[in-house]
């Protein structure tokens, strides 16, 4: 499946997802300068990216390796929107998260088919599953990754990357439900054995992940030199005044959580008592450095990626509800509650910068998992 970009466009943005060379005005004909730095940047990423993902394969860091997979992919998308030279590379690649997700789903029916906990539910989930596989296999095709990206990102020239982008945004999303029954299944079979959902040495190498795959998103060294990349990410030096700030947003998720907290406790008092145990399988067992390590690694890589990365594009309430989405471990009213603890998040990054909005859901998460009782 070709995955073309569009007519050339003078007034396409350039900002993450940015549109390609073509899209943001610069010439189809071969540029030598500008193929031997797309060359080098390209080589950069290969070499460190197919390090890192083949450390995490042999030191069994899933999160790590599949993190440095797709941040592979946005910087073969970047390259292909720089230099038609390298659109064969991102052609040969362009399949792997359409193909992924058919995978996923379908492994996703067969779990959930079988589920005792999703009885009730089974034949609406499996054909929840089912119509999963086929939207996956459906943003193979350009029309309709174009189709996605044009809604999500208001764009009239969806470029490799933002294609990409799309796909990811729309699939994640899909695998929310029928990923919240799946989690609940495993959460049941393995009963009692549950003592820990985190390993200490794997926070690091998330957080490693997720940076990778922020600065690869929005072209370093394609696109984008280490000035340019911190601007776009909104990485921007913590002044005297923002010190306000965060301390307003770490009270202000704390006045938030506690609300809802005492509301689930009071009136929803079964599935309080289910993300406490979620809550402490995370983290009651985490050393204050490992307590610190997963701070950083939430704060530092999920805001890089959500409020850095993504929010400039594809807006504060949808990255919130993407964010909120990738919490599936919790009840429905635990994501309800992430989902607004994102909406805070994102307007701390929009109205000072993503800089403080990392020093805030650091902190609050340091201090939320010293708050856990320890075993």
């Amino acid at each position: 499946m070709h995955d073309h970009n569009p007519p050339p466009s003078p007034d396409a943005p350039s900002s993450f997802p940015a549109p390609g060379a073509q899209a943001s005005g610069e010439s189809s004909e071969f540029d030598g300068v500008r193929w031997a730095r797309t060359t080098r940047g390209l080589t950069i990423w290969f070499v460190l990216l197919a390090t890192t993902g083949l450390l995490g394969v042999l030191f069994h860091f899933d999160e790590l390796a599949a993190l440095a997979a797709i941040a592979g992919l946005f910087a073969a998308a970047q390259a292909a929107d720089l230099d038609q030279q390298w659109r064969m590379l991102y052609f040969m690649l362009s399949w792997v998260v359409p193909l992924a997700g058919v995978a996923g789903f379908i492994s996703l029916a067969q779990m959930l088919g079988s589920a005792p906990l999703a009885a009730p539910w089974g034949s609406l989930l499996v054909g929840t599953c089912v119509g999963g596989a086929i939207a996956s296999g459906l943003t193979l095709f350009r029309p309709f990754a174009n189709a996605l990206a044009e809604a999500m990102f208001r764009t009239n020239h969806p470029s490799h990357t933002l294609r990409l982008a799309a796909r990811m945004v729309f699939l994640t999303l899909l695998f929310a439900i029928p990923g919240w029954f799946a989690i609940r299944t495993l959460f049941e079979s393995l009963g009692a054995q549950i003592d820990s959902m985190i390993e200490g040495a794997s926070l690091g190498t998330g957080l490693i992940g997720y940076v990778m795959l922020a600065f690869a998103s929005v072209g370093f060294m394609l696109r984008r030199d280490a000035r340019e990349t911190f601007e776009r990410l909104g990485i921007r030096r913590i002044t005297a005044s923002h010190g306000l700030a965060i301390v307003i947003g770490v009270l202000g998720l704390f006045g938030l959580n506690n609300g809802a907290d005492w509301l689930q406790r009071t009136f929803f008092n079964t599935l309080w008592l289910e993300d406490q145990s979620v809550n402490a399988a995370i983290g009651s067992h985490l050393t204050l450095v490992g307590t610190i390590v997963l701070g950083l690694s939430a704060g530092i890589g999920e805001e890089l990626t959500m409020r850095g990365a993504l929010q400039p594009k594809l807006g504060l309430a949808a990255t919130a509800l993407l964010f909120a989405s990738l919490h599936v471990q919790y009840s429905w009213f635990g994501i309800t509650v992430i989902f607004l603890l994102g909406l805070v998040l994102g307007l701390l990054r929009k109205h000072t910068n993503t800089s403080v909005a990392m020093a805030v859901h650091a902190l609050y998460d340091m201090a939320a998992v010293l708050s856990i009782p320890r075993t």
